[in-house]
């Protein structure tokens, strides 16, 4: 046998090595269902048989086509390797169940005045005493100004003050009672507070049914504005999402009652097990969403398409970061569909003063835009944005899903056509005390009815077999 041939079919050994190690990387991922992995594996055989034969036949026209074929191959690997490395580093990045979870509590010093520390000397600054963590809030304020500092237990009031020092959450909901206009106050200072709250052990096993609390933040990353219950069984193929009120009046752990969007700066943990005792259901994991991150993530798989029944015009601005709505323009949304970008998404999922459902109508919508992003996800195109659609959710959640779980459910939704439904429960609005008894505001009180509607729905699927 000459050199050449010798040489032709080393490099034929090679490829096929290439190929057995591109197919394991491929594999390593677990997300890929079985039929995709053995479409590959057909077309790789095929394209390393023609090329391996037309190496060894003495043609010139034959070895173009095997330079072709091989050149072909190996950007295929190339790119398919690094697709994989890099799924490998995400999963394994973002859904393993730390131990200890990180919340952030920002207090601001805030005035209608833009003073200076100086300015602030043997000032009156008003605070309320209950407020979360104040004790070491001021410790920090007293380390960078010399103020006199005065417990104000009216928590109501404390924006009337010249100056007063609260958290960036309760500044939010005294904007959202009252009618505060942000432009009217200056941030003199910001403290920030940071706590591990240690996370609930959950159990890794793989499971064919399970429960996840979904959680969405707002601007200030404290307060919870979207709450969920997705119960997904990946036996029957079946999706329930269950839509919770944001202003859903309910028993917080050793804290007594408030609503759930005054609850967030605690952690969602407090949240995830009101609404699991509240519905008589067991909630397995958690999933928290950032808001930015969302708008990167619905600008790297290319926007989505979303279906409105009515036409209108948000009250919201397109802004990102601020509940200032005079710095940016509003959305028209038309009757029926149309192309969204990201903070348009987000400018819809944050709009409720433009139905006459309200926030009853915003959860419906947030759950449509939900399944749009789904749909939008799995188009073929975002196979040349898949890094970015990557690089996009990466500090966007905060979760305690095993990676196994998701790889399991990418690999079912990959594989198998799902059937989504959802439901919400009803009940009636009214007044009651908020922020733990500091002040009143908006409640959302549960129907009994529809709780044992859709706690019997969601038990019903969490134990359905085929």
């Amino acid at each position: 046998m000459n050199k050449s041939k010798i040489v032709k079919i080393i490099i034929s050994i090679i490829y096929v090595i290439f190929s057995a190690i591109f197919m394991l990387k491929l594999n390593s991922m677990d997300v890929i269902p079985n039929k995709y992995l053995l479409l590959v594996l057909g077309v790789i055989v095929l394209l390393n048989i023609i090329a391996s034969a037309c190496l060894l036949v003495k043609n010139k026209w034959l070895k173009i086509i095997t330079v072709l074929l091989y050149l072909l191959l190996t950007i295929g690997y190339v790119i398919g390797i690094i697709y994989a490395d890099k799924t490998n580093e995400f999963l394994d990045k973002t859904f393993t169940n730390n131990e200890i979870e990180s919340i952030q509590i920002h207090y601001l010093l805030l005035s209608k005045k833009n003073y200076s520390d100086k300015d602030l000397y043997n000032k009156d600054i008003y605070y309320n005493s209950t407020d979360d963590h104040i004790e070491e809030a001021l410790l920090k304020l007293n380390k960078e100004i010399t103020a006199n500092m005065k417990d104000l237990k009216d928590i109501s009031k404390i924006y009337e003050k010249g100056i007063f020092f609260i958290t960036e959450y309760t500044y939010n909901e005294l904007q959202e009672n009252y009618g505060i206009n942000p432009n009217d106050y200056k941030v003199l200072k910001k403290i920030e507070l940071e706590f591990k709250v240690e996370k609930e052990e959950i159990d890794k096993e793989k499971k064919d049914s399970y429960n996840i609390y979904l959680a969405a933040k707002d601007f200030s990353n404290n307060r919870i504005d979207l709450n969920k219950v997705i119960t997904v069984n990946t036996k029957t193929k079946e999706i329930l999402i269950t839509n919770v009120n944001r202003f859903s009046y309910l028993e917080i752990e050793g804290k007594g009652k408030n609503r759930l969007s005054s609850t967030g700066y605690y952690g969602v943990q407090y949240n995830k097990k009101a609404i699991e005792q509240s519905l008589g259901i067991e909630i397995d994991y958690y999933f928290s969403v950032e808001t930015s991150g969302f708008v990167e993530l619905v600008d790297a798989i290319g926007g989505i398409e979303y279906c409105s029944d009515v036409a209108y015009t948000t009250t919201h601005a397109l802004v990102l970061g601020t509940y200032d709505d005079t710095k940016g323009e509003k959305l028209h949304v038309k009757k029926g569909c149309q192309h969204l970008n990201g903070i348009e998404t987000l400018t819809v999922a944050r709009e409720r003063n433009a139905f006459s459902g309200w926030i009853t109508q915003r959860e419906r919508n947030n759950t449509a835009i939900m399944e749009d992003i789904l749909e939008s996800a799995k188009k073929p195109s975002n196979i040349t944005r898949y890094l970015k659609i990557l690089e996009s959710m990466e500090g966007m959640y905060k979760t305690n899903i095993p990676k196994e779980t998701i790889q399991d459910g990418i690999k079912t939704l990959l594989n198998d056509k799902w059937s989504i439904k959802n439901q919400e429960i009803d009940g009636k609005y009214g007044t009651n005390t908020i922020l733990f008894g500091k002040d009143r505001g908006y409640v959302y009180y549960w129907d009994k009815d529809s709780v044992k509607k859709c706690s019997k729905a969601i038990n019903d699927l969490y134990a359905k077999t085929k």
